[in-house]
């Protein structure tokens, strides 16, 4: 260091005093290392309102025997000093401390700061491990880092100018009458450490530059090590916080920023909490980087948007912890916006974004949005999605996964690829639109409610197929369904546009009456009382589920037979033969179950027309092998309705078939001798 820069640090002490007393210098030459020694400063001990000079390296452990509170000027290490560590009575400090030396320097002492203090760590590192105390307060300037360890008292503002300051105790930076302000862009840096809780208010100015000469790059607090907590009120002026790994930051005192981002860069390993005050950010960003966690659980945020990059998680731990009129900005398909089981409303997802919106356990992401956005990210775990606004969000990811809740009440929400809204169950329009541009969209076992004015757009060639269908709260009929252009079975221009149809597979729960037949007529006509246990024939309304039977080996089609469901269980074979009538089978379908260990085989000889998707079962018990063979053809009229073959048995079509509804083989044989048995090729066998 040259003597030049001495001459400054000297008269920085000087000017600091109106009572300027002398410079000593120590040189250690004493017998013992105490400053009342005057060998130890070439002759002559400080008295009040001296300027202390340490160099050299001779008895560094420099302890203080003056009497309590003495005023001193200032305390200077030289270029050549060695690494001192001064102890002992407190005293009252009038002027800056420097360290010229590259060797840390490190004050034990209780120091009262009788005015703005400057800790110049120029050269090499201070750290005061004594008592600040004083009306006083602090500036810090230097590269080199300042360390404040003590519970410290002063009341006055700590100002950081450049390089480090860093706090290992919860009360290092004094009092809460003065705040703390950190000024980055001349290179200012506070730094946490050590599992502290600071009360103190904190000014958090810009960003300090990096050694590439970008003016706002690096952050200007860093949470260095363990767990630390920020009680006081947290003012940011477009600046960045950093975590090193495997720590963690909580600010319970509330965040304001005034402008600009505010940047929080969080290692895998770390996480920030904001809890208790809200942060407010009115008109500028939350903007996360790195691959950590950050859990909001405040309520009142305010913000305009939240950005995540790389792979950092958002998470809200309180409901509406998110500004409802913030948008979400997932940069990267691992960025992640996590719900955690509480609801949130957001004004929209920024375009073009990716990412993961999540949540382990229910909760609903209320999306008002009034522009136009996609979003190429999943929905996973059991998030619900409500859309509300005018505005279209676009839906294009093949990989969602979410069992929740899918709900549409405004504007339009678009499935623009596959599993787009993922395994959800349970889909509504109750307005806007709700557009299907490809297939298999909806999981076949959902349920569909439209209502109200709201609608469903399927595109061309698309069919959807879903469980049950509501129309304002009434379970519809299965079959298809679609908008006059498609062609479906049911046409409902109101609630359906494009070419496309859904294909709704079940009708309405039914309570069917049961009639058994016992064949003790004098003929084998349905329509004959004496043929139905009780002498009374049932309804052929679609409302009865035919047992046959107790008796009797065959049942002739004399009326127009519209049955519910049709159960072959006579201990011996039956058959359904074709007469002057039409026979009709409806939601309960067909089941065939020899009821003991005997082989049989059941036969419909008459034509059977669906009146809806059912199940046809053919069972066995135990070596009992049971068969129903069907040789009547096989229709549904106008509409478009199949059946799924369950039980072990098997099921024989040998009929000109021409129903158009899927055929679907869930266990068991099914057995066709006929080149139209399987019926129109409008829908396949599954």
């Amino acid at each position: 260091m040259t003597t030049g820069r001495l001459g400054i640090a000297l008269c920085m002490c000087l000017a600091a005093w109106s009572v300027q007393g002398e410079t000593r210098t120590w040189t250690g030459g004493g017998a013992d290392a105490n400053w009342s020694t005057p060998a130890n400063w070439g002759g002559t001990a400080p008295t009040a309102n001296d300027t202390l000079v340490f160099s050299g390296t001779t008895q560094l452990a420099s302890h203080n025997d003056l009497a309590d509170d003495t005023p001193i000027a200032g305390v200077v290490f030289t270029a050549d000093a060695g690494a001192f560590t001064l102890s002992g009575t407190p005293i009252a400090l009038d002027g800056p401390v420097s360290n010229l030396s590259a060797s840390a320097q490190t004050i034990g002492l209780g120091m009262a700061l009788t005015g703005t203090r400057v800790f110049d760590a120029s050269n090499g590192a201070i750290t005061v491990s004594g008592t600040l105390s004083g009306a006083g307060g602090l500036t810090k300037t230097g590269a080199q880092a300042l360390t404040l360890a003590a519970s410290n008292s002063y009341d006055g503002v700590t100002t950081v100018n450049n390089g480090i300051l860093l706090v290992t105790h919860g009360n290092a930076l004094g009092s809460t009458n003065g705040n703390t302000v950190v000024n980055a862009p001349s290179g200012g840096y506070l730094q946490l450490s050590g599992g502290i809780t600071v009360p103190e208010p904190l000014y958090l100015n810009w960003q300090r530059p990096d050694d590439k000469g970008n003016a706002t790059a690096l952050d200007s607090l860093l949470n260095l090590s363990g767990t630390n907590t920020l009680t006081g009120a947290v003012t940011c002026f477009k600046t960045r916080i950093y975590l090193s790994g495997g720590t963690k930051l909580i600010f319970t005192g509330g965040l304001t920023n005034l402008d600009g981002y505010l940047i929080f860069s969080i290692p895998a390993t770390s996480s920030v909490e904001l809890s208790g005050l809200p942060v407010k950010s009115p008109n500028n960003l939350l903007h996360l980087l790195d691959n950590g966690l950050l859990v909001a659980n405040t309520p009142d945020n305010v913000w305009s948007r939240i950005e995540v990059r790389s792979s950092m998680t958002f998470r809200t731990d309180l409901k509406n912890t998110l500004p409802a009129d913030s948008q979400v900005y997932l940069h990267l398909n691992t960025s992640t916006l996590n719900l955690n089981g509480y609801d949130q409303t957001v004004a929209g997802i920024y375009n073009n974004c990716y990412g993961v919106i999540r949540s382990d356990t229910p909760a609903t992401l209320t999306v008002n949005q009034a522009g136009n956005s996609l979003h190429r990210g999943q929905l996973n775990g059991a998030v619900s999605l409500f859309k509300d606004g005018a505005g279209t969000l676009i839906l294009s990811n093949t990989t969602s996964t979410t069992t929740g809740d899918i709900t549409v009440t405004n504007g339009t929400l678009v499935a623009a690829l596959t599993k787009s809204i993922g395994n959800s169950t349970n889909i509504t329009v109750s307005g806007g639109t709700l557009d299907l541009r490809a297939p298999a969209m909806i999981p076949d076992a959902a349920r569909l409610s439209i209502s109200g004015d709201g609608t469903v757009a399927i595109g061309d060639g698309i069919v959807e197929t879903v469980s049950d269908f509501f129309v304002n709260g009434v379970q519809q009929k299965s079959g298809t369904w679609g908008s006059t252009a498609s062609g479906a079975d049911h046409i409902d221009d109101t609630h359906f546009s494009g070419n496309g149809v859904l294909f709704v597979q079940h009708s309405p729960p039914f309570s069917a009456t049961e009639a058994t037949w016992d064949g003790e007529g004098e003929d084998t006509f349905l329509s004959t009382a004496a043929n139905w246990q009780g002498d009374a024939a049932p309804l052929f309304d679609g409302s009865t589920h035919a047992l046959f039977g107790t008796g009797g080996a065959t049942a002739t089609v004399d009326i127009a037979a519209n049955l519910y469901g049709i159960t072959f269980n006579r201990a011996g074979a039956f058959t359904f033969e074709a007469g002057s009538g039409s026979l009709s089978v409806g939601g309960g379908g067909i089941s065939a179950a020899s009821p003991d260990t005997t082989s049989r085989t059941y036969t419909i000889n008459a034509d059977v027309t669906l009146t809806d998707n059912a199940a046809w079962h053919v069972a066995t018990n135990e070596t009992g092998k049971t068969s129903l063979s069907i040789t009547g053809a096989i229709g549904d009229g106008s509409d478009t309705y199949g059946f799924t073959k369950t039980g072990a048995g098997t099921l024989l079509l040998s009929g000109a078939n021409t129903y158009d509804g899927i055929t679907t083989v869930d266990n068991g044989m099914l057995h066709i001798s006929h080149g139209n048995a399987l019926g129109s090729s409008r829908n396949n066998t599954v």
